[in-house]
């Protein structure tokens, strides 16, 4: 259709192809003719963290001055663990303090056994622009931009809720009970829970700029313990694939239902190594998306590519197991602090990108 070659002829900085700089380790684009602009550059870690391959988040990130421009923009993930995990990394990066968007009933009968859900960042968001890393002083990029983000009337929310899997129940449904305050489904909290984020982050009234999306590692964890009895013998199959597409299919009609003003993009699995996850599997579940992108108008935040391009072993940054991390992972499944802020700042890129889009239609 026409509307579709429109859409091929733009570029959307989370599909363009790129590569990892060695220097900065830093993620560039390939010039293209449809994208020939470079990667904005809204965060990065710093040298020195780089050189001495250690150093505390709220220490190694640098903050660039365009950050400023994002200040009333906003960002939804809608996925698991590993988002949760990025947006702590964010958050703590920033210095941002995390809330809860997500109401706990007080009088909950047997409060304890859901300790583990009300101790998690599952659905919590933070102002990245009143942090106290953005509050300091001392950088130069930072000074030029901190006027302008003090009468910021959002200070750049990220948020991030934690569904239960596309194709659901989760894998750790069997060690601790579902909270009885969510929606049964994801499809079910889509609709009932996350529209806490815009009435507790942003005034109520506004959608998000931008919704990342995405699901599969607690799937195929899912199936694994669920059909598989925990056990190493699980084959990934095909019917796995069906069953994938047509969660995602359904998650992504009531996200665009509940957040209809929302730019949404779908986050690539990237490769992992726990309770079932593989490299292929998580090609297989990318892939079948993939095939459907046209159909349904469906932009990638292509984080799969992105992590793809690692070696499997990346020695040099900082592991907290004894054993060296897997395609940058800390676990087999969460991404490194350092390379989730190289997420972030595609995350922000594509915010920006959005933001662009929505001044060209008022003008």
């Amino acid at each position: 259709s026409r509307c579709f070659r429109t859409m091929e002829s733009r570029c959307f900085v989370g599909e363009a192809p790129g590569f990892w700089d060695r220097d900065s380790f830093q993620w560039q684009l390939h010039p293209t003719p449809r994208c020939p602009e470079p990667l904005r550059r809204f965060v990065s870690v710093r040298a020195t963290c780089l050189d001495q391959h250690r150093g505390k988040l709220i220490d190694c990130i640098r903050l660039h001055e365009g950050l400023a421009s994002l200040v009333n923009e906003s960002v939804l993930m809608v996925g698991d663990s590993t988002s949760a995990a990025l947006a702590d990394h964010s958050c703590q990066a920033f210095g941002a303090p995390t809330r809860s968007f997500v109401a706990v009933p007080s009088r909950l009968p047997n409060r304890s056994i859901y300790s583990h859900r009300l101790r998690a960042l599952d659905n919590h968001y933070c102002r990245l622009l009143r942090g106290s890393s953005w509050a300091k002083e001392g950088d130069r990029e930072q000074a030029t931009a901190k006027g302008n983000a003090n009468t910021a009337e959002l200070g750049l929310p990220l948020g991030t809720f934690s569904h239960y899997g596309v194709d659901g129940p989760p894998y750790w449904s069997y060690a601790y009970p579902l909270a009885p305050w969510l929606g049964k489904t994801s499809v079910a909290q889509a609709r009932e829970n996350m529209p806490g984020f815009r009435a507790a982050a942003l005034g109520g009234v506004r959608d998000p700029t931008l919704i990342v999306v995405g699901s599969g590692f607690w799937d195929i964890a899912s199936w694994w313990a669920n059909e598989g009895r925990f056990h190493s013998s699980f084959m990934f199959n095909s019917s796995h694939v069906r069953r994938y597409v047509h969660g995602a299919r359904l998650l992504i009609d009531e996200l665009r239902r509940v957040f209809p003003r929302a730019r949404l993009l779908w986050r690539s699995l990237h490769p992992g190594l726990k309770h079932a996850i593989t490299p292929a599997a998580a090609h297989a579940l990318n892939e079948a998306l993939r095939a459907h992108a046209q159909e349904w108008g469906l932009q990638f935040l292509d984080v799969g590519s992105m992590v793809q391009q690692l070696p499997p072993k990346l020695g040099f940054l900082p592991s907290r197991s004894r054993s060296t991390p897997v395609y940058g992972t800390l676990d087999g499944r969460h991404l490194h602090e350092w390379l989730n802020l190289e997420v972030l700042n595609l995350i922000l890129n594509a915010a920006d990108e959005g933001r662009g889009a929505a001044l060209k239609r008022k003008s």
